[in-house]
């Protein structure tokens, strides 16, 4: 039965045992989404869904949302899952670090305070290099700040400040990019 569960566990409707949904969510990233809603509000099997696929905080109770560590293993598994944390959490430094590690566009969640710092922020561009689109505005101006984030895709330029984007050593740090993409093409 648990096969079924990790194939098609979104076919299956959980409604009985815990051990058998602890384990089914451990295994598939859909189970929790179809758990009757006391076990949506279990700590231990909402810990191990998240953890498997931070996507599971969506279906989580509303009360897990503001759980730090719930939300941390989210966030570890998926940066996106920032997404469905509470406001409060968005703007916790080490939540927001771990979820910028695990995906950089998780950044566009993020407290607005946090878009500004700049380790932050870097780790986000290094990550994925159009989270500069996400980055305060003082950031997008900073000129080893924007080629960190061009370094990694070329294709962020556009959301560099106007006052950089004819800046010599970014313009050619975008062509070096580029001819690196039309050589191994």
């Amino acid at each position: 039965m648990l096969a079924a569960v990790t194939s098609y566990g979104d076919v299956l409707d959980f409604k009985g045992s815990r051990d058998f949904l602890f384990e089914a969510v451990s295994e598939n990233d859909h189970a929790l989404s179809y758990a009757d809603e006391k076990f949506r509000g279990d700590r231990d099997i909402v810990l191990a869904a998240v953890t498997q696929n931070g996507w599971a905080l969506k279906s989580a109770d509303e009360k897990f949302r503001g759980d730090r560590d719930i939300v941390l293993a989210a966030v570890k598994s998926i940066g996106e899952a920032l997404k469905f944390a509470d406001e409060t959490l968005k703007g916790d430094r080490d939540i927001v670090l771990a979820a910028v590690k695990s995906s950089g566009g998780a950044l566009k969640f993020a407290d607005e305070t946090l878009k500004g710092d700049r380790d932050i922020a870097l780790v986000a561009v290094t990550q994925n290099g159009n989270a500069l689109r996400d980055v305060h505005e003082s950031l997008k101006r900073d000129r080893d700040f924007v080629l960190a984030a061009l370094a990694q895709n070329p294709k962020a330029l556009i959301h560099v400040h106007k006052s950089l984007q004819c800046d010599r050593d970014i313009t050619m740090a975008m062509r070096r990019a580029y001819l690196l993409v039309v050589w191994f093409a």
